[in-house]
């Protein structure tokens, strides 16, 4: 059967469209296909996996739908599922002039009264 899949990259920039800011969605599919973490008792899993080069998951649109109704549906109320949430930027103090390798580069949060 040929379906239309996409990849974890895709869907995680679709749901934090669709939900907003709630988690960091790269890291909850992560986690969803390792099992360890759920939305309310909703999960999203692979509809399988890519096998060209390295093998990554893929997900069907449909499964992504409807896991973005379930999880609207159980954060109505608290209005934590934003759609269309805003960017939400980080203000830090960092050297750009360092060279080093940017493992090494350490960012200082500036605190927010």
């Amino acid at each position: 059967m040929k379906i239309k899949a996409l990849r974890a990259a895709e869907v995680a920039h679709i749901l934090r469209r669709a939900l907003g800011p709630m988690r960091d969605w790269s890291d909850c599919l992560a986690d969803m296909r390792a099992d360890k973490t759920d939305i309310g008792g909703v999960r999203l899993l692979p509809v399988g996996v890519l096998s060209a080069g390295c093998p990554r998951p893929i997900y069907h649109p449909a499964s992504i739908a409807e896991f973005i109704t379930k999880v609207r549906q159980l954060y109505s109320d608290t209005g934590e599922a934003v759609k269309d949430a805003p960017i939400q930027a980080v203000e830090v103090e960092i050297d750009l002039d360092d060279e080093r390798d940017w493992k090494h580069v350490k960012a200082k949060p500036i605190a927010i009264h």
